[in-house]
């Protein structure tokens, strides 16, 4: 099995944009390749759990979705939650069996 969740803001039911600034002011500790630029980041936690993060920066303030996949349990767990109540986004998990 494979997981990936995935970071979205909703108001009234629809989906919008999630602040760019605050992602990066979360994330940036822990990247270790990539960056916001690039749209792609890979994250290590304190207690080494990793992180893939993909996501589209929108005219630099914003982007609709940030999708995590091979993700750790332990610290990165809480890194990610960290990251989706900055955002106010919900944590929407998606498994894909093989």
């Amino acid at each position: 099995m494979s997981y990936s969740i995935f970071l979205l803001r909703f108001v009234d039911g629809e989906v919008v944009e999630l602040d760019f600034e605050r992602f990066r002011h979360v994330t940036e500790p822990y990247v270790v390749a990539g960056g916001p630029e690039e749209g792609f980041s890979q994250l290590r936690a304190e207690d080494g759990g990793e992180a893939d993060l993909y996501y589209e920066p929108r005219g630099g303030s914003g982007m609709l979705c940030v999708t995590a996949t091979h993700f750790a349990r332990g610290a990165m767990l809480g890194v990610l939650v960290r990251l989706a109540e900055a955002l106010g986004a919900s944590i929407v998990p998606r498994t894909v069996g093989h």
